[in-house]
């Protein structure tokens, strides 16, 4: 698309309840509800040289949606029973909740000028987005509960902007590191 070489993925923070269900030996589902940030930003800037030094200055908008997701991830883990090792992938459902842009000034710091809720319903805003995950880590038992610590990789598969003239074809993907305790229910 046109945009392709100015719009460059923008990460925000994630947190989320997770539960594993066994049904066989190593293998598990892995349900998750989480409140996700993914975006994008668009910069520009030049730097303008003042007595032989660059001085930056620009501009750059940040995009951030916020989303409602539920990823079902195929689990399987291998070890033992103080550290454990797994591999997961499945599908991502997730409802964009609401969605913002900030803009920003750049002048050797960047100076934030406004921030603007975006109304997805009015400007044909793709609120619902279908994906999926992968990921790998590991988890330390600790008592009966445990610690994990993992790396995921998520594509969306659904255009965020379904605008009628100008197909930007914007797909949402991130790369997370993630940290959690697990305590079990039973």
């Amino acid at each position: 698309s046109l945009l392709s070489p100015y719009l460059k993925s923008y990460g925000g923070w994630d947190a989320g309840i997770v539960t594993n269900i066994a049904f066989r030996k190593g293998f598990s589902i892995q349900p998750e509800l989480s409140y996700v940030e993914k975006g994008f930003k668009v910069q520009e800037g030049w730097n303008i040289p003042v007595l032989g030094i660059d001085i930056p200055l620009g501009t750059k908008v940040i995009t951030k949606l916020r989303y409602i997701e539920m990823p079902v991830l195929a689990k399987y883990s291998f070890g033992n029973e103080v550290i454990k090792g797994y591999v997961m992938a499945g599908p991502t459902f997730a409802y964009a909740a609401s969605a913002a842009s900030k803009t920003y000034a750049n002048f050797i710091v960047d100076i934030e000028l406004k921030e603007i809720a975006i109304p997805l319903s009015t400007i044909n805003g793709q609120r619902f987005e279908v994906g999926g995950m992968i990921g790998i880590g590991t988890a330390l038992a600790i008592g009966n509960s445990s610690i994990f610590f993992d790396a995921r990789y998520a594509q969306g598969f659904t255009d965020v902007s379904k605008m009628p003239v100008i197909d930007l074809n914007i797909k949402n993907h991130r790369f997370g590191l993630n940290a959690g305790f697990l305590v079990p229910l039973n």
